[in-house]
Formats: C-alpha cells, sequence, structure tokens
C-alpha cells in the first residue's frame, strides 16, 4: 500500500498489522518538486503509539545530491511522520486482517459510530465462501462432464464467462451496499443465489442427456 503523505513526501509499506503495529518493507521517499531527493527504506517499520513516532528496523538512508549520494546504514532509526497507520490503511485493508471473531466484535464497537457497511461485505463475504466454492465446484463438473466432441473450447469458454460475471456482479453488488444502497448481506448472497440457480439449470441438463 503506498499513501500520499504531502506533496512531496510519499510512504509504501508491503504489509502491516494494525494489531501489532508492525509492518514489513517500508520505504519513505521525499521529492523536491519531481527530483527525489530522499530515500529512507527499512525492513520493518513499528507505530509507537504511546510516543507518536515510527521505529524503523535495519534501515538504509539514502540522500540524493548532484554529485553523489550519501548512504547511510543503521539498526535502528525513530522517525516523525504525519501520518497514523489509521490514516494510511485502507477501511478494506483492516477488515481483512482481522479474523472472524475480532470483525465480528468490530462491527458491534463501530456500529453505532459510522456506516460498517464496508465491514459487513468483508464478514458475509467470509461466512459465504464455503457455498460460493459448492456452487462452482458443481457448476464446473456440470459443464465439463458428458463433454461431446468438438466441444471442450466451448465448455472452456461458457466457464470463464460465468466466472467473470460472478466476480463482477459481486464487486458491483459490494460498492452499492458500501454507499449503502443495499445491505451488504444481499450484495454477498444474491450472487450467491443466482449462480446456485445458473448451477442448477446446469446440473438438470447434463443429467438429462
Amino acid at each position: 500500500m503506498s499513501t500520499k503523505i504531502s506533496n512531496n513526501e510519499y510512504i509504501f509499506i508491503r504489509n502491516f498489522s494494525k494489531k501489532k503495529n508492525i509492518g514489513k518493507e517500508c520505504v519513505y521517499q521525499k521529492f523536491d518538486r519531481n527530483q527525489l531527493i530522499y530515500i529512507l527504506k527499512s525492513k520493518n517499520i513499528f507505530w509507537s503509539q504511546k510516543n507518536r513516532i515510527y521505529i524503523l528496523y535495519d534501515y538504509i538512508e539514502t540522500t540524493i545530491k548532484k554529485n553523489h549520494d550519501f548512504v547511510i546504514r543503521g539498526v535502528y532509526k525513530i522517525k516523525k511522520i504525519p501520518i497514523t497507520p489509521e490514516e494510511f490503511l485502507p477501511e478494506e485493508y483492516i477488515a481483512e486482517t482481522m479474523n472472524i471473531s475480532e470483525l465480528k466484535k468490530f462491527i458491534d464497537m463501530e456500529r453505532k459510530k459510522r456506516n460498517v457497511n464496508i465491514y459487513l461485505n468483508e464478514y458475509h463475504q467470509r461466512t459465504s465462501l464455503p457455498f460460493s466454492t459448492f456452487i462452482f465446484t458443481i457448476l464446473g463438473l456440470s459443464i465439463s462432464s458428458k463433454i461431446k466432441k468438438g466441444e471442450i473450447g466451448y465448455n472452456i469458454i461458457i466457464g470463464f464467462i460465468l466466472a467473470f460475471f460472478y466476480i463482477f456482479f459481486i464487486e458491483i453488488a459490494k460498492i452499492y451496499s458500501t454507499k449503502n444502497y443495499i445491505p451488504s448481506y444481499l450484495s454477498v448472497w444474491l450472487p450467491n443465489v443466482i449462480f446456485g440457480i445458473i448451477t442448477w439449470f446446469f446440473y438438470w441438463k447434463r443429467s438429462t442427456y
């Protein structure tokens, strides 16, 4: 994930655990207009919530000059960055880092403060995943079984089209849910219901051969 801190400052972190306040593979960059003048890389980064500072471990600091680059390596470096993890972490990413019980507790706490549909989408998607897997397993078997000569390519195309429409449908539904147009459970379960019906059709068609 990457975040613009100011007009000339950027930070990139490969992944960050909000629970432990620890991130991996951090890169901080500073520009002078369009010219890169400073890079700070570290293998790990720790957010000290009490002191409101970041501590970068196993770092490489590079100051870029016209004639020469000055490089410093060190074990750790304290860095004040005017942004907290809560500000640069996407809401979807926060939900993805929690297990199902943590996510449920988080939703219950946040429900009275704000719209939690973006978190509910993640919660319902996890609970519906076994059903989605079952539906597409049956659908795949129904399409691929009893293939007639010359129909292999045709069936593969049908499978790809259905998979594409399923992913497209569920992502569009999640967007509408996030904007509070439809309930979050409906955004996840409705595609399963529709593709469950499609799967039943292909299974019935297969059994009538």
